[in-house]
C-alpha cells in the first residue's frame, strides 16, 4: 500500500513545477488576448493554449490526509495517550 502513496506523492511533486509554469504563461497570455497586443486577441489557437494553461495550472492534487482520531490505547490494562507525528 505505500508505493501507492509514493506514487501519489512523487505525481504532485514532479507536477507542481509544471502547475507554476502554465499558470505563468497563462498569466503571459493574457495581456495578449487583452487587445494590448494588436493580432494577438483574435489568434484562436493562443486563446485554447492559454485557456488549457490556465486549466492546468488550477488542477492539484487536493487529497488531504485525515487524522486517525487515536487519542489513547490500553496495553497491559494501562490507558496510553498517543500522539501522531508525521514520518517521511
Amino acid at each position: 500500500m505505500t508505493k501507492i502513496y509514493q506514487a501519489y506523492q512523487g505525481y504532485a511533486d514532479l507536477s507542481d513545477p509544471l502547475r507554476m509554469l502554465a499558470g505563468a504563461w497563462a498569466g503571459t497570455a493574457a495581456p495578449m488576448l487583452a487587445n494590448r497586443w494588436p493580432g494577438w486577441s483574435d489568434s484562436l489557437a493562443l486563446r485554447k493554449v492559454a485557456a488549457a494553461c490556465e486549466v492546468f495550472s488550477s488542477t492539484q492534487l487536493t487529497h488531504q490526509r485525515p487524522a486517525f482520531g487515536i487519542d489513547s490505547v490500553e496495553e497491559n490494562g494501562c490507558t496510553v495517550s498517543v500522539r501522531e507525528e508525521v514520518v517521511e
